[in-house]
């Protein structure tokens, strides 16, 4: 089952601040654009079509750390490994590689919601086709946070 994945991608003129290096708000977007070619890659593998695996997953935690910086045509290698599955979210950590060096280091995690009966979104158990498409990443499995 997948735990992590790798996500190449260059980084675009309008995804830089004045000094021509990423937008620290950008680092985000691009977690969440390596998770979304993680699960559609993950939920392939599994038979499912992507497009009929829509999921309401809000995002309740979210951080980052700048280490290097990191500018207009940079390549970043994303690295993303899933650091804990809970009954109802699933945390991953992102590492943005440049020329093989660590630059950033991100982590997100995400609930899986429902709407009740009087419309209001409540955390929910992770669906069974998504849990059976992800594993904790080996090097969390000691892990106690």
């Amino acid at each position: 089952m997948p735990y992590e994945f790798h996500y190449r991608r260059r980084v675009h003129f309008q995804d830089t601040d004045t000094a021509g290096l990423i937008h620290f708000t950008n680092y985000f977007r691009y977690m969440e654009e390596t998770e979304t070619e993680f699960l559609h890659w993950a939920l392939s593998e599994a038979g499912i079509e992507p497009t009929e695996a829509f999921y309401v997953t809000p995002r309740v935690n979210v951080g980052a750390e700048f280490l290097k910086p990191v500018g207009f045509s940079d390549v970043l290698d994303c690295h993303l490994r899933v650091k804990a599955i809970g009954r109802t979210s699933v945390s991953y950590v992102v590492s943005f590689l440049k020329g093989g060096e660590e630059a950033a280091r991100g982590r997100l995690t995400f609930v899986c919601v429902e709407k009740d009966s009087e419309g209001v979104y409540r955390s929910s158990p992770i669906p069974e086709a998504l849990k059976a498409v992800l594993e904790v990443a080996p090097e969390f499995l000691s892990d106690e946070n």
